[in-house]
């Protein structure tokens, strides 16, 4: 704060607009007075709110940087961050601007610890100021990442691209997704794409996520049945279906709760042998999702877990009383043909959690 006001106070004497024998010290006592500063702990002198610092500050990186000065150092510091963002909508130059915040330090090290946190700092100074309606940067800002999507170099850069097509939505940008997803085998890439194809509910994306639930790593099949539940389309069904079988637990619950989200009925038959399952979650998980779905044909199995079941899981409630519950549901569904129950829209957190 003190190195703008100095340069400020710098500027307004060479101008002859303040009296050279005034300091930093007694502008800074003047403008205290003023209500523009305040005094803080300590003896400190503060900025009344953030947002004052945040525009001066943002003022200050616009004039160095169309001064020619380098400002990367500012730009890797997380002190200026909003700062950042905000001269963008400063500087006479904002594509150049954009395009420095991103690619500003070369090298290796810089490639490998300073640009994913640069890039999402581009996408911020684009989606988040006025330069958002500028139509030609925007699209010369999605050009560039998609040729950043397959360089092989940096999966976190990568990754970065990926997200920043994501923030738009558009349908090409989702052309491009699907094309690295389906060119790509980095698995850290794989499941931000996973992860984009639910936040988007890509449904042309479904091939990609079905191939996507046998991926070895857990995490990429994980994300890749959340985003088939949120994208809710039937075609599916046969890819879960045999996703139940994952060796991950918490693959298989996300699974469960995709087929109930999807509320087709012919998938009760398959929930049947996760009943049996060694874990208990599961086992609870499959008599919830059976509850929504199931039919009359599940109940002498959700009978027998019934009988004998007690375990419990973490939040206090048993398999047993589960199943019973899962019993009364499927009952009540087929004496009231006009009472859904919530079928196709229950999630299992909220009974975790009530």
């Amino acid at each position: 704060m003190i190195s703008i006001i100095g340069c400020e106070v710098s500027r307004l004497k060479a101008n002859a607009q303040l009296d050279p024998a005034d300091t930093v010290p007694a502008i800074l006592l003047e403008i205290v007075g003023n209500g523009l500063l305040r005094y803080g702990r300590e003896g400190t002198i503060e900025w009344p709110h953030q947002l004052f610092q945040e525009y001066y500050g943002a003022e200050e990186l616009a004039k160095r940087y169309d001064s020619g000065k380098a400002i990367w150092r500012d730009l890797n510091s997380s002190d200026w961050k909003e700062a950042a963002i905000m001269a963008a909508s400063f500087t006479t130059r904002p594509a150049k601007y954009v395009e420095y915040v991103l690619n500003g330090w070369r090298g290796w090290i810089g490639l490998l610890f300073f640009q994913p946190p640069r890039a999402l700092l581009a996408i911020k100074c684009v989606t988040e100021t006025k330069l958002a309606d500028d139509r030609m940067l925007r699209d010369d800002t999605l050009g560039n990442a998609r040729k950043r999507l397959n360089t092989g170099v940096n999966y976190r850069l990568e990754r970065v691209n990926a997200f920043l097509l994501r923030s738009f939505g558009r349908p090409a940008s989702r052309l491009f997704l699907r094309a690295a997803a389906t060119s790509h085998q980095n698995q850290y890439l794989s499941r931000m794409l996973a992860w984009i194809f639910g936040v988007l509910q890509d449904s042309r994306a479904i091939p990609i996520l079905q191939k996507y639930l046998r991926h070895k790593n857990p995490n990429v099949r994980w994300h890749a049945a959340s985003s088939l539940r949120k994208i809710r389309n039937s075609v599916s069904l046969p890819s879960l279906i045999e996703a139940l079988n994952d060796s991950d637990g918490d693959v298989q619950w996300i699974v469960i709760q995709a087929l109930i989200d999807i509320g087709d009925s012919s998938a009760g038959s398959a929930l049947v042998p996760l009943l049996y399952s060694p874990i208990t979650d599961v086992r609870w998980a499959a008599s919830f999702a059976l509850g929504k779905i199931g039919t009359q044909a599940e109940i002498a199995a959700l009978n027998g877990v019934a009988n004998y079941d007690f375990a419990q899981v973490w939040w206090g409630e048993t398999i047993s009383q589960r199943a019973e519950l899962a019993m009364a549901e499927i009952w009540l569904r087929n004496t009231s043909a006009s009472d859904d129950n919530g079928k196709g829209q229950a999630d299992m957190s909220d009974h975790v959690y009530s």
